[in-house]
Formats: structure tokens, C-alpha cells, sequence
């Protein structure tokens, strides 16, 4: 392309604009070509404003707009940080009100799981000890036969005098488990948990019950500080305070609407609350209901903690708004001494050109910033001939190129970072989200791989991958990244995105397995890992090469139950993080098959088995024996080895092909 347009580019131009001319009103200065356009007059015959009263009235508007712009960022920058402060509070109390619910999960479980060793063993007195060592937070334990007599009874302090069953247990049941109310010992909070020990034909065989001291079970759980000076404390269903790092808050019926003026079930539904607190300062509070029990975690931060910011950023604000309002008055005198004239000229030069008149002379000769203006329109216009052709092939390859971009960086992964365009993505861009990650990878790859050429590798991977994607695309989620044959995906919504998909993916792989038997084929089997936690997004590399990631433990989990579904030899493994996340865990054929060490990390992980996606008869069979199994799992890791063999070998005679039962029966034999 040359420096100029061809004579029949000139002319499509030139016809365009005649086109948008015959669809516009005309008025009647252009029929009088040699009037000046700031002497036009209106249709009805009356003189038009004049340019320097517009612009008054403008700036008016402008100064008012300002104002009201400015007055309005004000008030969100205040409604944000007031928000960012409600976030943070529900955020820590959210984390606290979790780790009270998994605690008291944990003791539950644990109650049943022991009063059902208690049931088909003759050793009660070591596993009740054991069950006291392992539980910090217990005072005592004891097991009472139906009648009321006391068989077994340990504890940690010999003050505590054991009760029956009938002493007030029954109040609130969860799963079989019983709740007492709240009772205090010396201003020490601690509450009572039962259930019943019962035979293999459902005959009551005793009482199993435990005491929990509330304020061990508190340092356990409740140490999280939403600032250097906000608190946490728990109180019931009625308001009491039983949990708090200030012992004087913590003693009999001390009720947090006598302190505060409101029960924990109204501040709760009020979200954000502005009152004096435990400490007799004015704070703010959030409540968050626990999901196990009818208790409250209350979260408090004194208000002058934020409200010193607040007064500076507000007095910012009023500054910079009496800096905007000179500034628009400074610039309305220029503009009526210097401005008004040229403009009006370059105003009717603009409307010839936009009729297409790109030879219309500029007559202007100020020698300043308005006359360089002009000779630059002047240039403009023949520079907009040769533009025009080149735009709208720019135009189109752009739109091609962002089409394309999409296909390597998906549009998910540039929301979550907040930004428009990957153009506007740069090294260093993250944000921390809670997601389900998701890894699959295929079984035996490697040896697969080398009785293929290397065009056959890429078409049975290309073949695999299309096969998947959808599954993951379908279920809210998106594809982070091909490792090889290893899929990462990754889910922001619930968990049971993540698992659907990962069940999708596995009855998806049927289908195909089928299709390949057809033509003689071998099949494929893949496994797949899912955790879910709080990781960071974002992108990593170097000056001239970036790629986007996820980085967390959350991530390093979800592959490490990948690889451990080759151990088992199972399909689909999740965590107890994603477990609980779930929304209809009934749904799902689970059950727990591990408790693992996470590396670098002191706590373990329960590993659950998703089997939905298995055959019809092996499903059953995991479901018929999955109560079973998981007795025979609590037995293995109690150490009752050979009540463990014997449940496991009912498993396998009830459900020959269950591969996680054959390896536990295994490492019973080996470890007996």
C-alpha cells in the first residue's frame, strides 16, 4: 500500500459520506455555505447562545457533577472500607464458627466410632483410656450399663464425680449423639455428650458418655484475632457467654443482650452491628451461627481501630474537592478569553470533513496551540483517508486474535484477576480465591505411550482431552492447564461442581472405553484427586515469558489424592476440605478410606472415595458394605488388628472386587 488511496477508495469514501449526510436534518445555515457557524441561527429564526454562555453553563454543570461525583466516591470509599471491615470480621469469625463445628465433629465421630468398638469388643478400659488421651478437652468418660451402673470410668481430675444418662442429657440430639445444656464448674464452662452403646441386634448395651471442658476445647479452636485488639467468643443459643479469653465475662448466666442490648439470633440477621462491647468500647461485631450445635461465634473490633482513616481519608476528599472546583473556575476564564473564536472555526472545518470534504481549509492563523491544531487537522484529514482501508483490516484481525487468545488463556482465569483483556494482564497479577482443584491423569501412561509413534501420542491425547473438556466446562469449571496427559481444572463455585465433574469425567472415559474395545483398542483409566481450599491465582514468569498458575497447599493436595488413587486403585478420591464443602453429600455414594499427613504439615487429612462413577455391581457392593468397611477402617486404626481382618474378609466375601478392602486385609495380616 502506498502513501495515498486509490481513486476508487476515494470514491467509496466520499459516497459513504454523502450516505450518512442524506440521513441527517438539515438546517438552514447549510444552505448558506459562506455564513460562519457561530453566526448560524436556529430554526425558529431566534439567535442561539453563544458559545461563552454554554460554556458557563456547562462549567455550572461540570462544577456540580464534580461535586456530586466527588461526594459520591466519598461515600463509597467510606461504604468500602466499612465493608472491607465487615468482611474481615465475618471472615474470622467464619473460620472460627468452622473450626468449633469440625471440632465438634470430630468428638462426635470419635463418640460413635468408640461406642461401637465398645460394642463387639471385651477390652472397654483401653479403649476408653485411649479414647481420653486422644481427646484433650475430655474431663472424663464413663459408660454406664442400662440400668444406671457405672462399668467403666476414667478422667483427668479426680474432683469430677460422674453422672447417669438420666441426669439431663437428653436435650438436643445430632446423629444419635446427646447434647446437655451448658453447666459451670468453678466459673469453668463445660457441657455433656452421650450415646448408646448397642449389640449387633440393636440391644442396649450401656451408656457411653464424655464431659467437655468448653474452655480447652476453645484454645483449641477459638485462637484467631480479627486485629491487634478485636476478640472472639462464643456464646449459646440463649446468649450466655460460655467461651472468651476474659474470665470475668465467663461465669453463670452472663447473657449478652444484658452487656450489648441484642440476643447473638438478632445481631446474626442484622449482618453489621455498631455497639459497646465486652471490654466497654464502643465496637463493631459480627455473628456467625455454628452448624453442629445452636451456639454463636461473636467477633468484635473496637471502632477507633478504623475510624482514625476513615476522618483522614474524608478530609483527603474535601481537600482535592475544593482543588477541582478552583481549577474548573480558572479554566472558564481562559476558555472565554482565548478559546471560544478558534473553536468555532475548527468547529466548521470539522463538519465539512465529516461530510467528506477532505480539501477544506483550516482558516486559522493563531500562533499557538489552536493554530497548530488546525495545520495537524489539516494533516489529519488526509491521514483519515489512508486509515480507514487499514482499520477495518486491523479490525478484523483483531477479532480473530482475540478469538484465539481465548483458546490459551480462558476468560474465567482474566475475572478472576479483574481485568478486561489479556493485554491488560501483567507479571505479577494475583488474587486469592477458595476453589476445588481438580487433577486427572491417566494410568500407565508412560508404557502406553511408547507402543505409539509420536503422531498416534498427540491424536490419542487429542482424542482423550476432547472427550473431557466438557465435563469440566459443563460443570462451572475451567481447564488451568495440559500437563502432558494430566488434566488441572480448577472450580470456583461448590464443591459439588468439582465432584459432579470429576463423575462426569469418569462415566465420559466408559463411553470412550467402550468406543476404543470396538476397534480393538486397549482401554484407559485415569484418576482423579479433588481438594478444596483458599489458593492464589495469578501469573508467574519472567520478562519475556508468563503463563498463569495457582500456587497453595490446597493445589499440592489435590494432586497427591491423584496419585493416591493408583495406591487404592480406586477412581475418584476427595478431601474431608472438599467433603465438607459439599452441599448434597447424601447424593454421593462416599465413604472414608484414609487419613493422611499432608508434607511440611502436622494434621491429617481424611481421604473419602467418591465410587458413583463405578460399575453397577461394584457399586452395590461398596454400597451394601460401606458401614462395615468403615467400622473395619476405625478397628485398623485403633489397633484392633484382628477384629479389622475379620470385618475387612466380610467385606471381600460380600464385595470380591473391592480393591481398598483387599489392600487394608493385606496390611492387617502383615502388620499382625
Amino acid at each position: 500500500m502506498g502513501n495515498s488511496l486509490s481513486g476508487e477508495e476515494i470514491r467509496v469514501s466520499r459516497d459513504r459520506a454523502a450516505s450518512r449526510n442524506e440521513n441527517r436534518p438539515v438546517s438552514r445555515n447549510e444552505n448558506r455555505p459562506g455564513k460562519p457557524a457561530y453566526q448560524a441561527k436556529t430554526v425558529s429564526g431566534q439567535r442561539r447562545d453563544s458559545l461563552s454562555q454554554q460554556i458557563t453553563r456547562r462549567v455550572i454543570l461540570l462544577s456540580l457533577t464534580a461535586l456530586l461525583g466527588l461526594l459520591t466516591a466519598m461515600s463509597l470509599g467510606l461504604t468500602t472500607s466499612v465493608e472491607r471491615v465487615k468482611r474481615k470480621l465475618d471472615r474470622a469469625g467464619a473460620q472460627v464458627a468452622r473450626n468449633v463445628d469440625l471440632a465438634l465433629l470430630d468428638i462426635k465421630s470419635d463418640l460413635v466410632a468408640t461406642s461401637a468398638s465398645l460394642a463387639v469388643s471385651n477390652n472397654r478400659d483401653q479403649i476408653i483410656r485411649t479414647m481420653l488421651q486422644r481427646n484433650p478437652e475430655f474431663f472424663a468418660i464413663w459408660l454406664t450399663a442400662p440400668d444406671g451402673t457405672i462399668l467403666e470410668y476414667h478422667h483427668q481430675d479426680a474432683r469430677i464425680h460422674p453422672l447417669t444418662r438420666y441426669e439431663n442429657l437428653e436435650i438436643n440430639s445430632h446423629k444419635g449423639v446427646q447434647l446437655s445444656p451448658i453447666q459451670f464448674a468453678e466459673d469453668s464452662p463445660y457441657v455433656y455428650l452421650s450415646t448408646d452403646v448397642r449389640g449387633a441386634t440393636q440391644e442396649p448395651l450401656g451408656t457411653l458418655t464424655v464431659r467437655v471442658d468448653l474452655m480447652a476445647l476453645w484454645i483449641l479452636t477459638g485462637h484467631i484475632r480479627p486485629s491487634e485488639a478485636g476478640y472472639v467468643y462464643l456464646t449459646d443459643e440463649d446468649g450466655q457467654i460460655i467461651a472468651v479469653a476474659e474470665r470475668r465475662s465467663q461465669k453463670p448466666n452472663v447473657y449478652l443482650k444484658d452487656i450489648v442490648g441484642r440476643s447473638p439470633l438478632e445481631m446474626s440477621r442484622s449482618g453489621f452491628n455498631g455497639y459497646r462491647g465486652l471490654i466497654g468500647r464502643i465496637v463493631v461485631g459480627s455473628v456467625q451461627r455454628l452448624e453442629v450445635v445452636p451456639w454463636f461465634v461473636v467477633v468484635e473490633q473496637p471502632a477507633g481501630e478504623f475510624a482514625t482513616a476513615l476522618l483522614l481519608v474524608t478530609i483527603l476528599w474535601l481537600l482535592v474537592l475544593l482543588a477541582v472546583l478552583g481549577v474548573v473556575f480558572d479554566i472558564l476564564a481562559f476558555t472565554k478569553r482565548r478559546i471560544v473564536f478558534s473553536l468555532s472555526m475548527l468547529q466548521e472545518t470539522v463538519r465539512r470533513l465529516g461530510q467528506g470534504e477532505w480539501d477544506s481549509p483550516v482558516a486559522i492563523a493563531n500562533r499557538d496551540e489552536l493554530g497548530e491544531l488546525a495545520q495537524l487537522l489539516q494533516q489529519m484529514s488526509h491521514q483519515l483517508q489512508e486509515s480507514f482501508v487499514q482499520l477495518e483490516a486491523s479490525n478484523s484481525q483483531m477479532r480473530q486474535l482475540n478469538a484465539a487468545y481465548e483458546r490459551f488463556v480462558p476468560n474465567q482465569f482474566l475475572r478472576f484477576l479483574e481485568k478486561d483483556s489479556i493485554i491488560d494482564v501483567e507479571l505479577g497479577d494475583a488474587v486469592e480465591k477458595e476453589m476445588s482443584i481438580l487433577f486427572a491423569d491417566i494410568r500407565n501412561f508412560t508404557t502406553f505411550s511408547e507402543q505409539m509413534t509420536p503422531a498416534d501420542n498427540f491424536k490419542f491425547l487429542n482424542a482423550y482431552l476432547f472427550r473431557m473438556e466438557p465435563a469440566i466446562t459443563q460443570n462451572g469449571g475451567f481447564i488451568d492447564k495440559y500437563i502432558g496427559d494430566e488434566i488441572m481444572a480448577l472450580f470456583s463455585g461448590s464443591a459439588d461442581d468439582a465432584v459432579q465433574a470429576g463423575v462426569s469425567m469418569l462415566k465420559r472415559l466408559a463411553a470412550y472405553n467402550q468406543y476404543r474395545c470396538q476397534r480393538e483398542r486397549t482401554p484407559i483409566s485415569i484418576g482423579i484427586g479433588i481438594n478444596t481450599g483458599h489458593l492464589m491465582l495469578g501469573t508467574v514468569g519472567g520478562k519475556r515469558h508468563m503463563d498463569g498458575t495457582v500456587v497453595s497447599d490446597t493445589v499440592n493436595l489435590a494432586s497427591r489424592l491423584e496419585r493416591l488413587t493408583r495406591l487404592y486403585r480406586v477412581s475418584l478420591l476427595i478431601s474431608h476440605q472438599t467433603f465438607l464443602k459439599l452441599s448434597h453429600r447424601s447424593e454421593y455414594g462416599i465413604r472414608l478410606i484414609d487419613r493422611v499427613i499432608v508434607k511440611g504439615k502436622s494434621e491429617q487429612v481424611s481421604v473419602f472415595e467418591v465410587f458413583d462413577a463405578d460399575p453397577p455391581e461394584l457399586y452395590k457392593g461398596k454400597q451394601k458394605t460401606k458401614t462395615r468397611f468403615e467400622q473395619a477402617l476405625l478397628c485398623y486404626y485403633m489397633g484392633d488388628l484382628a477384629e479389622a481382618i475379620q470385618l475387612f474378609a466380610q467385606c471381600l466375601s460380600l464385595n470380591p472386587q473391592d480393591s481398598v478392602a483387599q489392600i487394608y486385609l493385606e496390611r492387617c495380616r502383615d502388620e499382625l
